[in-house]
């Protein structure tokens, strides 16, 4: 009706109103002799995107003037909240039933379904989060339904107010959650206190002083969290907001009690015999102390029961609708988009965690294989081993391959020497001349800039550089940063350009950084962060990942995978033009999806596989996971992509001394690789062009053997997530729920290859982060399997499928998944499905 008023209106102009601007339309044509203007109109799908656009900008719109704080929202503003969606999402489906029907409707456009399902989701889940419970646990609102997370000892979600209006409210909200029992376990809410510390009190000036007079003091070996909050620059919501968190709260806790605090303090001596999650300090001299009294001891790590979904709510709270497993309900559909239950989604963890060892298996036997020069030989290899990451290094031999058969956990120590880990070196390693190489060299000046802006560069004063940490010293932590940077630079270059190629879209570069210093123990092995375009990774020896993982772990954070999805979603969103030319577009981050964010990561580390970046992948198999079949020197498009034109006679060793390209394999990654090749003897390779050729094979395989590894934690991490905090999961085989830290750790050491730091920061992130870490295969498997259903409606092999006609089906496929940004999972496939007209 109004785009009819205002084409009446501007006819009636032109012909200057009087008796005239009274007759209709067509009328006025006939008296005037001229021909019926044409009437520009929105085509069906700019009108039905304008529509679903309007519903969202209204349900906002409507939240904004109810008043609700979703910041803090009280149970008051969250039935307005309810009430206000369940509107929006009648209005939907009465607009669109040729898009919500179980049939679509004809010449449906891809993106408009996109839109109409997402923003759908989008409104249930949010209703959800009001009604769930989740709010009661200071729950993020205002980061959008799809990221809901709540606030814990997870380093980015810590229980640390912005400001008095947010504190005064989560103040009143703990006080209403503790009424209705609904308090999560002690050794939970301690993690979250260690936050505390870290962020809001020693890293308040206020605060950070009298920590500081205290530390001058001799006699004086505690000092009271109250007395550093009295100390503190902060209001006096804040104030009453810690003061209550760290005491009332704390004590309100009736399970998964661990190590007992009556009195939380900042201690100068570990005499609780805390065994991680020290807390430093950093004075105004930058001189760092380790400190405890936030910490876990090996109580804690040992309580059982300590997830969210064990919560002993009051008889009030569950006539609400509200437990610990309603709470985690709620977190596992925000975080997988599925229905899946926590036992289902265990069962899922715990039988692809078994199954994925199949393929670790086969690598090992090859290795085993190339470094002896024999598929029947046995091979006993001796490593330098440190099985507790804490210094204790001992020599040992072991038996990865003894009368034919690979005893697995074996090759999973092998993975683990010493040599594997960036600063776990022998300290040999780091000679004056290397040392001076990595600290004078151009390409490594932003690395060391990183170091700088992060924290590091104490690591290297005259009084610490040789102290010690662990096994190593500072200074070898720092060099071994450097070495870090090096090999995820070495990354960049090998695959940027060539993972460009599989996608319609250009993007950005991206950038390497790391942790800030005091976050390294905490915050796992890596992440991206959109703000800056940067993948982080752990630049701690003892918390960063092996050198085998490289590719994998790079590949996920950056070029094809989160960087590539986020960039995608910040520069090529879907936009429409109305009839005036105006674009029709979304509010970026409308979508953002765990499931769908984590899973395209993941699903790119697979496609890494199939893009060659380990070898001629069998693209012969029906199984999507086969191994490839050539790991040879010059087969691979991933690190050691710079040997494929390399044109030596390998046999001379002049000309493999003078190769730029051979000595590159040679020193890659501190020459690990060419290294346990040399360890094999000259039995096995005879010439230093077979050394440097079966180092760049053991690479290969190594580098697959991450993605593997990579992939199996993520099965794991289905497993972790419901184990600690699945409240009705009764387990598999000889496992039941309830977990405690140290189990999962135990759990890791038996199915995957992951080192010690790795075990530690993650085990603590599954407590903390709740639900995130089952997202991660949840989004990747349903990507996986439209991949394959597109591939075999185009009718091509797999081989033409990633490769013909210069990869101009994934160019497509790729396009499709991206273009909307991070949709919820059933959306995905809805619209894939629809593109190319797939019947399920």
């Amino acid at each position: 009706m109004k785009q009819k008023n205002r084409v009446l209106l501007s006819t009636l102009g032109l012909v200057g109103g009087g008796i005239l601007g009274i007759l209709p339309t067509a009328l006025l044509s006939k008296k005037c002799g001229e021909t019926k203007p044409e009437i520009k109109q929105d085509t069906k799908e700019v009108q039905s995107a304008k529509k679903i656009k309007e519903i969202y900008e209204n349900t906002q719109k409507a939240l904004k003037e109810a008043n609700i704080f979703l910041a803090a929202p009280t149970e008051e503003e969250a039935d307005k909240a309810v009430k206000i969606i369940d509107q929006q999402i009648a209005n939907i489906e009465k607009e669109f039933p040729e898009y919500l029907g179980k049939e679509l409707g004809k010449d449906i456009n891809t993106n408009v379904l996109a839109w109409i399902k997402g923003i759908k989701y989008n409104l249930e889940l949010q209703k959800s989060s009001f009604t769930s419970g989740i709010r009661y646990l200071l729950a993020r609102f205002n980061w959008g339904p799809a990221s809901s997370y709540l606030s814990s000892g997870y380093a980015w979600n810590a229980p640390v107010p912005k400001t008095e209006e947010i504190a005064k409210k989560w103040l009143d909200t703990l006080k209403e959650a503790v009424r209705l029992k609904i308090v999560p376990s002690k050794v939970w809410i301690k993690n979250a206190i260690n936050q505390i510390v870290r962020q809001a009190l020693f890293g308040n000036p206020g605060s950070a002083k009298k920590i500081e007079d205290w530390l001058k003091e001799t006699s004086n070996k505690e000092i009271n969290l109250n007395d550093l909050i009295d100390a503190g620059d902060f209001g006096p919501n804040t104030k009453a907001f810690y003061k209550y968190y760290i005491n009332d709260y704390y004590k309100a806790s009736t399970y998964g009690v661990g190590q007992n605090i009556d009195e939380f303090k900042i201690l100068k001596e570990n005499s609780l015999n805390e065994k991680e999650n020290f807390v430093e300090f950093e004075d105004s001299q930058k001189k760092k102390t380790t400190l405890y009294g936030v910490g876990l001891t090996e109580t804690d790590l040992k309580q059982e029961k300590v997830g969210i979904g064990f919560m002993e709510v009051s008889d009030e709270a569950k006539a609400k609708g509200i437990t610990g497993a309603s709470i985690y309900n709620h977190l596992l559909k925000m975080c997988t988009t599925s229905d899946l239950t926590d036992q289902q989604v265990f069962e899922k963890g715990y039988n692809t965690s078994k199954a994925a060892a199949e393929n670790m298996t086969k690598i090992a036997d090859k290795v085993a294989t190339l470094l002896t020069g024999s598929a029947d030989a046995d091979w006993k290899p001796k490593i330098k081993f440190d099985e507790n990451a804490t210094g204790d290094i001992k020599d040992v031999e072991l038996k990865v391959r003894e009368g034919k058969k690979v005893n697995l956990p074996d090759f999973i120590k092998w993975l683990n020497d010493e040599s594997f880990f960036f600063g776990r070196e022998e300290k040999s390693y780091y000679s004056e001349a290397k040392v001076k190489e990595l600290l004078d060299s151009t390409e490594l000046k932003p690395a060391r800039d990183e170091l700088t802006k992060f924290g590091y560069n104490h690591l290297l004063e005259p009084a610490n550089k040789d102290q010690k940490y662990r096994g190593i010293t500072n200074g070898q932590f720092y060099y071994g940063a450097l070495e870090g940077f090096k090999a995820y630079y070495q990354f960049r270059e090998a695959t940027q350009n060539y993972g460009r190629t599989f996608f319609d879209k250009a993007v950005p570069d991206y950038g390497v950084q790391t942790y800030d210093f005091g976050d390294r123990d905490a915050a796992g092995v890596g992440a991206y962060e959109t703000a800056v375009r940067n993948f982080m990774f752990n630049a701690d020896p003892y918390y960063g990942l092996q050198k085998w993982s490289v590719t994998s772990f790079a590949n996920h954070e950056s070029m094809m995978g989160h960087h590539n999805q986020l960039m995608y979603a910040e520069h090529h969103l879907t936009k429409f033009k109305d009839k005036d030319g105006n674009e029709i577009a979304l509010t970026p981050g409308i979508f953002d999806y765990t499931s769908y964010i984590e899973g395209w990561a993941l699903f790119m580390e697979w496609f890494g596989i199939e893009a060659k970046f380990y070898g001629t992948p069998d693209y012969v198999s029906t199984n999507l996971d086969s191994l490839p079949t050539d790991f040879g020197w010059n087969k691979s498009y991933g690190i050691t992509s710079f040997l494929k034109d390399v044109n030596i006679n390998w046999d001379k060793e002049e000309e493999v001394n003078k190769s730029a390209e051979a000595q590159k394999m040679k020193t890659l990654h501190g020459g690990v690789y060419y290294n346990k090749v040399n360890e094999a003897g000259n039995s096995v390779f005879t010439t230093e062009g077979a050394k440097i050729k079966a180092a760049a094979e053991l690479c290969n395989m190594l580098q697959y053997f991450g993605a593997l590894n990579e992939a199996q934690l993520r099965n794991m991490r289905l497993l972790f997530d419901t184990a600690y905090h699945g409240a009705t999961v009764k387990g598999a085989a000889d496992l039941t729920g309830g977990w405690s830290i140290e189990k999962v750790r135990k759990y890791m050491s038996d199915n995957s290859a992951l080192g010690v730091g790795d075990k530690e920061s993650e085990a603590k992130r599954y407590l903390n982060f709740v639900g995130q870490a089952t997202s991660y295969n949840s989004g990747k498997e349903i990507l996986k399997d439209l991949y394959e259903e597109v591939r075999a409606t185009t009718k091509l092999s797999r081989e033409d499928f990633v490769n013909k006609d210069n990869h101009t089906n994934t160019k497509k496929f790729f396009d499709i998944l991206l273009r909307n940004s991070a949709l919820p999972m059933d959306a995905v496939v809805a619209i894939v499905r629809a593109e190319y007209g797939i019947k399920k």
